[in-house]
């Protein structure tokens, strides 16, 4: 398959990113060796409850450290982005991985790639408890904060952006950067209305897909493994170069003009809505937003970009799971390597999921309640990408069970790796509550962006961009107090339809998480024999992205449901529909909203 750059298909769904083999940053090594003395922020939001403080490590890898406090009592799988040193402020270059986020610049080529890493056995996602606690209930916003005094250090509060600007903070993913440039490009753009509102215009759709077109690193036709068949999706899948895609949205915004890049992070810690550590200073136009170099930056609208573990967003977590996934870019020999498969594999096909489980068993007996699939994307000649992925899971699988995992199922296919290109490790929160409105607006992961089922979230948060992007250039140049047009900005990207269709993808998140590898290997089969727009639908999940339409009210959904139930095979199917009524008690109307029209429609 060549790596050149591919016209986009109209009707991709899958856009994964990754970090580029030649060049790509290899792992960060662990920060903190054990008995660092650090401090760890405070983590009180909805749903968590974690006051933090002075602790020593006792375990760190590149996403997350177990601490020991000082007064007693410990934290397992602490994100790196809320532990620092004494004094440190969280000045330092921050080590962890976001998914989605790509705010590193990719080294020089290396000369010879590295062997394979040891994984901590116990890296994960956060720590989820035992028992996932029942949904919490998003904090009643709280006006914004009145003007601060800047602080001592602080540079002389002059505006770095004009009051009609926008700031994007501590991120340069493609949600904020893509915000950023519709807005930029066009202060005054035609708004698109809520529900029954017409698409996107044709030439919108097609600069994006422009856009992504000119990252690409490969694609290739969809395949499915179950134990006993093959299935060919008919889809096409795309892989983006996150240097590629972060070099043509930069170069977007310069050419808007009139936009500065500070690299600094936000200097805040939201403790609920519209309550910030330090404080933000606000008025009811402008926010203030100080950053750790002590620059002061004012504009009417603040977007949060910085992912789902961001600190500067309140969002309920409760009832979140984890897909955790341990990718591998190598090259491969063997006696399973031929001149048209890696394994089994075709080598002119994507394959999406492979459920077997047979290949596991007898060195990972958790396999059956713990289930995995491996994901192969042929890049040419002997060399492709794999990646074994708990699909979503509460408590999380670690990355180290992820990784022998996949280890013991290319053994028992006959391939051996030769050279490793790339090691990837994904950690993705799926579900949870969606954020209030709140003075700061959140995009992307941010803003439950995530599909709650899939972990899909890239074209859904550059299409959802469109949209607010467009609402805020109205609201911008119609004037409006700051609160105001932050809450009009939520409601555009969360319309009380959209709301009801994730609420309808968050039951099926909750209900995977349940399943063994052979309920999931039942789940899958009948999925991809329903018709080919309503289970692409449910893969896109939001706005105008291919086949939405088909889930995009009540009675689809439940058109969609109908024809999967009868799909399923019998256990699989009476277990779903005890899990409709043990789901409905537990966390209220919300699925009964998304396919009936009793209740009326969801609040945001």
């Amino acid at each position: 398959m060549s790596a050149s750059p591919l016209a986009l298909p109209s009707d991709t769904y899958g856009v994964e990113l990754y970090a580029t083999g030649e060049g790509a940053a290899p792992l960060s090594a662990p920060p903190y060796p054990p008995a660092t003395l650090v401090i760890v922020q405070a983590r009180t939001w909805p749903g968590i409850n974690k006051p933090g403080g002075a602790g020593k490590v006792t375990r760190c890898d590149c996403l997350t450290c177990d601490v020991r406090y000082v007064l007693g009592g410990s934290d397992k799988q602490v994100p790196l982005m809320f532990v620092e040193l004494p004094g440190d402020g969280g000045k330092r270059e921050r080590a962890e991985s976001r998914v989605g986020n790509v705010e590193r610049e990719a080294p020089a080529p290396r000369a010879r790639a590295p062997r394979l890493r040891e994984v901590d056995q116990n890296a994960g996602g956060p720590a989820a408890a035992k028992a996932r606690p029942k949904k919490a209930k998003p904090a009643k916003p709280r006006p914004a904060q009145p003007a601060a005094a800047p602080s001592a250090q602080a540079r002389p509060a002059a505006d770095r952006t004009p009051p009609s600007a926008l700031a994007t903070l501590a991120s340069l993913s493609p949600p904020p950067l893509r915000a950023v440039t519709e807005i930029s490009t066009d202060p005054s753009p035609a708004p698109r209305e809520a529900p029954g509102s017409p698409p996107l215009p044709p030439a919108t759709l097609q600069a994006f897909r422009a856009l992504l077109a000119r990252c690409f690193a490969s694609n290739g036709d969809v395949a499915a493994l179950g134990e006993l068949r093959e299935a060919a999706l008919g889809r096409g899948y795309v892989r983006v170069s996150p240097p590629g895609l972060k070099a043509a949205l930069l170069a977007g915004l310069a050419a808007c003009g009139g936009t500065t890049l500070l690299a600094s992070d936000a200097a805040h810690a939201a403790l609920s809505p519209n309550l910030y550590s330090p404080p933000l200073s606000t008025t009811a136009t402008t926010t203030t937003l100080g950053l750790e170099d002590g620059t002061q930056v004012k504009a009417r609208i603040v977007f949060d970009g910085t992912g789902a573990e961001s600190r500067l967003t309140v969002r309920p977590r409760g009832n979140e799971g984890y897909q955790i996934a341990y990718g591998l870019d190598a090259t491969v020999s063997g006696p399973g390597v031929t001149a048209s498969s890696i394994g089994g594999y075709d080598k002119g096909k994507m394959t999406l999921f492979d459920f077997r489980a047979s290949p596991l068993l007898q060195r990972h007996p958790t396999a059956v309640r713990s289930p995995t699939f491996n994901y192969v994307m042929p890049l040419g000649g002997s060399r492709a990408f794999f990646e074994e992925t708990s699909l979503v899971a509460s408590p999380a699988l670690s990355f180290a069970e992820c990784k022998a995992r996949l280890l013991t199922r290319l053994s028992s296919l006959g391939v051996s790796v030769d050279e490793v290109h790339e090691e990837e490790l994904c950690y993705i929160p799926m579900g949870g509550g969606l954020p209030p409105p709140q003075r700061v607006v959140p995009v992307g992961a941010a803003a439950g962006l995530v599909h709650p089922a899939t972990g899909y979230q890239l074209c859904r948060a550059m299409e959802a961009n469109l949209a607010v992007a467009a609402k805020a250039g109205e609201l911008l140049a119609g004037g409006g107090g700051a609160d105001e047009i932050a809450e009009e900005l939520a409601r555009r990207m969360w319309t009380p339809e959209a709301v009801a269709q994730r609420n309808f993808a968050v039951f099926g998140g909750d209900f995977l998480m349940k399943q063994n590898v052979y309920g999931l290997q039942g789940f899958f089969k009948a999925f991809f024999e329903i018709d080919k727009a309503k289970w692409s639908g449910f893969l896109a999940g939001y706005g105008d992205l291919p086949d939405n339409a088909e889930h995009s009210s009540w009675s689809k959904r439940l058109a969609f449901g109908l024809a999967f139930l009868v799909k399923l095979p019998p256990k699989v199917a009476l277990d779903l529909v005890a899990s409709i009524f043990t789901y409905t008690a537990r966390e209220g109307p919300d699925l009964i909203q998304s396919v009936t029209p009793l209740f009326g429609l969801p609040d945001h």
